[in-house]
């Protein structure tokens, strides 16, 4: 008899385990997602574009896309290798790591062909460049509060 009530009790063990994890787990993600901040591509407001594929956005943050559609230049931002945003933002938007964007831009830089992009400080400093020079382009995680900078989507 005694063994018939083992397995019984197991299982409300069992079963009260693997609710307390569900719920541990349930409020974990949902408190995760509540201080997740979405990244934001961001660009002058006379940049013509709406959207960018995510190549198109990977060209131009490895200065190999020069230009915008209408022929203007495309001036990019970015934050330094080691602020979380940017390396947040190479993995989720570009599926890149930041060194091998650093290893892009070193590329171009040393052979002569291009430049690296311009690197500011802080994502406020990002988009008050970005709202005083027309073409450019970067990203933050903070809202917007410049009607000079727009958001671009990335598909």
């Amino acid at each position: 008899m005694q063994f018939q009530k083992q397995p019984a009790q197991w299982r409300g063990v069992l079963i009260r385990k693997l609710w307390s994890t569900l719920v541990f787990t349930s409020s974990l993600l949902f408190v995760s997602a509540l201080h997740a901040e979405t990244l934001r591509v961001i660009a002058h407001a006379s940049v013509e574009e709406a959207a960018l594929s995510r190549n198109t956005a990977r060209a131009i943050f490895s200065m190999r896309l020069k230009q915008w559609s209408d022929g203007q230049s495309i001036t990019v931002f970015v934050l330094p290798d080691s602020h979380p945003v940017h390396r947040q933002f190479s993995r989720e938007v570009l599926s890149l790591f930041p060194h091998q964007l650093r290893r892009s831009w070193d590329r171009y830089v040393y052979s002569g062909i291009g430049t690296a992009p311009i690197e500011v400080e802080s994502e406020e400093d990002m988009q008050a460049r970005i709202g005083a020079t027309p073409g450019s382009i970067g990203y933050i995680q903070k809202e917007i509060m410049d009607e000079k900078v727009r958001t671009l989507e990335v598909r």
